[in-house]
Order: C-alpha cells, then structure tokens, then sequence
C-alpha cells in the first residue's frame, strides 16, 4: 500500500534541545520504579515497553504537559495510506526523537508529514535537508545495522478518515468486478467453502504423518552419533536436522537428513555438517548442500517401520483437487507464477477478518463469470482492508474503524469460517 506523505528532519537546538534532554531524564526517572521486559518474547517485551511509555505519558500529562507539547508527543500528524484496490486508511503519528551514538551526543527530530502537507516543528529546530539528512540517517542508523530506538515510542493508531482527505476519483467499488482486477476475490460458502475445510483437514493428516517419518529418521540417525562423535574432539556435540520436501515431481515426501556439529569446542565449527554413510535401515544419496536424501531399505527389518510409516503418508492435497473451485480466468503467468504454479484456473485460500476468501489470479480485463459454488464476490479493496487490519493487530496497532462501504460489502458477502474440524 503507497504511503501518500513521509517526515521531515530537525537538528534540536536551544529550546527543543532542552526539552529533549528533560524528556530523557524523566524517562530515567521512570526507569527507577519500573523495568519493562528485557527478554523473552518478542510481542511481550513491545507490549511492556509500550505500557510503560503510556503511563510515563499520563504521568507528564499531570506533571509536565509543557513538555509533552514542546517534544511532539501531543501534536498527531495524521497520514493516509492510498494505493492500487485500496480504501485509503488514515493514522496518526507522533515524532520520534533520537540520541546520536557520538560522545557528546546531538538530538534529532523525525516529524511525520500529514495528508495537508503539514508537521510538528520543533522551537529552535534545524531544518536538515538534502545530502545532510542522509548523513545523519547514516549516523543515527548505519544503513540500518544500527538499532537505534527514539527516546519515546508513541505507537501509530488508526483513526477516523479525515473528511476534508480527497483520494482523487476512486469508481472502484460501482467497477465491475469481472474486468479491472488481476485478482478475483470470493467469500466462500456452501459448497466453495466445504471444499476448503476438507482440504485443510487432509493437510492435518498428511502433516502428521509425514511428521512420523521424519521422528523415525530422527530416531535412527541418533544411532549413529556415537560413532559419529568418535571422529570429532572430545566434548563436541551433534545436533540433527531433518526436513522434508514435496510436490515438483515428487511421487510422495522426501526427508532430507543432516547431523551438525555445536561448535562446543570451537565456535567457528558451530552449524558445520558431518559427512553421513547409509545404514542397513536407509541408504543416503546427496542432495543440495550438506542434506541427504533419506530411502528406507525394504530389505532388512531395521529399514521395515520405517518404509511402512513412509507408504503411509498421502499424497499433499492442494485446491486443485476440487473440481468445484476450478475457474476460466485468462491468467498470463510470468516465471515466477510458473514456478509456483499460479495459474487463473486454482484459487488460494486464506482466512481474513473472521472470513475465508478464495483469492484467483487473473489479467486485468480478463473477464469470466465464474463464481464458486456458495461464494460470494467481494472487491479486492474490501479483501485488502481486512488484510491490512490483520496486519496492523499483529504489530500491535489498532486499526482504523472500518468504513461504511467496507461493512455493507461484507455484510453482503455473508458467509463466516466455520469452527475448525474436530481432529
């Protein structure tokens, strides 16, 4: 999705700079009492740091509210998101202030740009511009190898379309959905939407087993790291990987096997792998890398359970072994879509906004009645609001309100997922 404006950036001199060199101390303050996570899960350490950057604000709020004015941490910019089948989605952004990692550090502002072409500006501020500005970008981030964070983080939030905002002509939603698109969208229903429900619970069937083959060729290559260690300095350690691969060609899994080594001795040696000899359970056959192709041996009986677990692994079902589903859409696949196999014919399936959607791949213009038996068409730009508000929850962001026109698509488009089967 195109982003319609962007940020503007200020060396902070004289007041700002005051400001900015209070708002650090009162963050340290606010260290001494509370310690947001440091480790752990990722999401938890953004949520505690966030929490924590809330109630440093409510407390400024009481305390200092001058110094939440004179940082930016009160003045929203609010942006538009806008692009190609999208319903513009509007947020608002705060400046980010950041320390320059020098030995006497200087202060910079990043303020953001609203959808007017306005922006918070910083009293006493120095406007940088031009290859300057792309200096300091350096500076404070090395080319991004530099984990810089700002001095305060104000997550971004969705808020209400401003009403003055003015996206140009946007016909879309009166378009015919059958001739502008390169993607068709469904909701799937009834019989379109059964169809997708059995396939997922074939995948859960074909997973479990071909999880089995791979614990078993787990289990028989630990019996070889005894000997294995034997050849290695004393203390090393081993760790196997076994991946399987399908599709392409490939009548049914295959388990690609590697034994590495953990660097315990030595680190430069962590993640090395071991040359690897066939067993009387499998016969080994080099693959790509440091893999090997793993073949149970049907002649002994080391090699028998695991021969059997692998003749029992079903083929992996995909949508295109429902009839129901295939579609006339003219699609002109590039190399990328051949290699995938992204054809106009097969949809994909995906779960958005409480919904399942059947997503086809078409030319602009292609034109084609097809509808999937139950479905119900929708916009591509109602489809990629929900995308993108899946998106913002997974980031922690809250997401704009839905727009009217969205809702009284998907209240048209009626059809929900239904409870996942039963195992």
């Amino acid at each position: 999705m195109a982003e319609n404006n962007g940020q503007v950036l200020f060396e902070l001199t004289g007041e700002s700079l005051s400001a900015a060199l209070r708002l650090e101390w009162e963050i340290r303050k606010e260290l001494e009492t509370v310690t947001p996570k440091q480790s752990g899960n990722m999401g938890e350490i953004r949520d505690s740091w966030n929490a924590f950057y809330t109630n440093l604000e409510k407390r400024l709020q009481n305390e200092a509210p001058e110094l939440l004015a004179a940082t930016g941490l009160s003045a929203p910019s609010v942006q538009v998101n806008h692009g190609k089948d999208t319903w513009p989605r509007a947020y608002e952004h705060f400046p980010q202030i950041f320390s320059s990692p020098e030995r006497t550090p200087r202060y910079f502002m990043y303020a953001p740009v609203d959808y007017k072409g306005d922006h918070f500006t910083p009293q006493d501020g120095r406007p940088i511009t031009g290859k300057e500005e792309a200096q300091i970008g350096d500076l404070l981030f090395a080319g991004g190898w530099l984990g810089n964070a700002p001095l305060v983080t104000k997550e971004k939030s969705g808020t209400t379309l401003p009403v003055d905002y003015n996206p140009g002509a946007n016909p879309w939603l009166q378009e015919d959905l059958k001739k502008t698109h390169t993607q068709r969208v469904f909701v799937a229903g009834g019989e379109s939407l059964e169809a997708v429900v059995d396939m997922r619970r074939r995948e859960k069937e074909f997973s479990a087993a071909a999880d089995a083959v791979r614990e078993e060729v787990i289990r028989l290559a630990s019996f070889e790291l005894p000997k294995l260690l034997e050849k290695l300095p004393a203390g090393e350690g081993l760790r196997i990987g076994v991946n399987y691969s399908y599709g392409g060609g490939i009548k049914t899994v295959e388990m690609q096997l590697s034994i590495r080594m953990d660097g315990k001795v030595n680190f430069m040696d962590g993640g090395k792998a071991v040359k690897l000899e066939s067993t009387d359970a499998y016969t080994l056959k080099k693959s790509h890398g440091n893999e090997y192709t793993v073949k149970p041996r049907r002649d002994t009986e080391a090699g028998k359970k695991l021969a059997d677990l692998l003749d029992a692994v079903p083929k992996h079902p995909t949508l295109a072994d429902y009839p129901v589903l295939h579609a006339n859409f003219k699609h002109t696949p590039g190399q990328f879509d051949r290699a995938l196999g992204i054809n106009g014919v097969v949809p994909f399936a995906r779960d958005v906004g409480g919904r399942t959607v059947l997503v086809y791949n078409t030319d602009k213009d292609a034109g084609g009645d097809f509808t999937p038996p139950g479905a119900k068409p929708i916009h591509a730009a109602v489809y990629n609001w929900l995308l993108s508000d899946d998106s913002d929850r997974n980031m922690g962001v809250t997401p704009p309100p839905m727009p009217k026109e969205i809702a009284r698509a998907l209240d048209f488009a009626k059809p929900k997922t239904p409870p996942a089967p039963k195992p």
